[in-house]
């Protein structure tokens, strides 16, 4: 068994809505599992207080169901991150701790559960400290911007090598999954799972939560530095590929590119993260995937520089 946790945030109507919609997911999923079912509700400081009732009524709903809901004020992803996979009290008997962002994944879906149940499975049998989800499909903008947040997160994925092994025991379609996630691996899917009885889980927490004390690590890049940190402790980070909830792109900040650079640059992953963004040959093999103006585009936006050639 596993706890799963969903991270959400409420800002407005729209996002209301999708709390709705995810609350029976999640209730769907727990009338059909042994797991421990979590939510942790990230409210907008800004909400308008009739929807922060109706937001409660859900919370109300779902611990009549036995699910266990928190609600905090919205301090970014990765201080949801930390406090759903790091800061719960550990289970001997239950040992994993899977976290998936709610608006991505359908964990009333049984290839979704599979997944669950399998990376559970192989990181309690195989002592492994950490896993993650694979996305089919990997859509992270409109036009362009989609593909420069693509060579930004090849980046992280590359930072992780060679400890990915990425798996399709449920046999997904993966002619939509871009070529350098094939590669390298799909680094910060929203779908982690950590081994809280691993003797490194101590020193990845302690790792996590002190780069949270960065506000800009708690809010735009605790994934990537979690994930990153993993590899640079685990033997091998398993990856196994499942179906992403069909959401239309939204519009994305792309200065996000540079505050996330300087955030990691700013921990103790700083200097490898610093070379790997300087060297000239993984650019060059970005190349076999992307425009090169693309790629330049990427790296000047994480840089904060023009790059050769601009």
């Amino acid at each position: 068994m596993a706890t799963i946790w969903h991270r959400y945030l409420v800002n407005d109507r729209p996002a209301l809505d999708g709390l709705k919609q995810l609350s029976n997911r999640m209730m769907a999923a727990a009338a059909k599992s042994r797991h421990t079912f979590c939510l942790l509700i990230n409210r907008s400081a800004n909400l308008q207080m009739e929807l922060d009732e109706e937001m409660m009524a859900v919370a109300g709903t779902l611990i009549g169901r036995g699910i266990v809901v928190i609600t905090a004020p919205a301090r970014g992803a990765g201080n949801a991150l930390f406090t759903s996979l790091f800061s719960w009290p550990q289970d001997a008997t239950s040992p994993v701790n899977v976290l998936l962002d709610g608006d991505q994944w359908d964990i009333s879906r049984k290839e979704v559960l599979d997944v669950v149940d399998a990376l559970a499975a192989r990181l309690s049998k195989d002592k492994l400290l950490f896993g993650l989800g694979a996305r089919d499909r990997v859509v992270l903008g409109i036009g362009e911007d989609d593909l420069v947040r693509q060579v930004e997160e090849t980046y992280f994925a590359r930072m992780m090598q060679p400890r990915i092994e990425l798996s399709n025991p449920l046999g997904i379609d993966l002619t939509k999954v871009p070529a350098s996630y094939r590669k390298y691996g799909d680094p910060i899917p929203g779908f982690y799972a950590v081994n809280t009885a691993h003797p490194k889980f101590t020193e990845l927490r302690t790792g996590v939560q002190a780069a949270s004390m960065t506000p800009e690590i708690a809010k735009w890049a605790g994934d990537p530095y979690t994930v990153i940190k993993a590899a640079q402790l685990a033997e091998k980070i398993i990856s196994i590929y499942a179906p992403i909830i069909d959401n239309p792109p939204g519009t994305h900040d792309m200065g996000a590119l540079r505050r996330k650079t300087v955030a990691l640059s700013n921990t103790d992953i700083g200097t490898s993260w610093g070379k790997l963004l300087q060297d000239e040959k993984f650019a060059s093999e970005l190349g076999r995937w992307y425009p090169a103006t693309v790629v330049q585009q990427a790296r000047e936006l994480m840089l904060g520089v023009r790059t050769a050639g601009s």
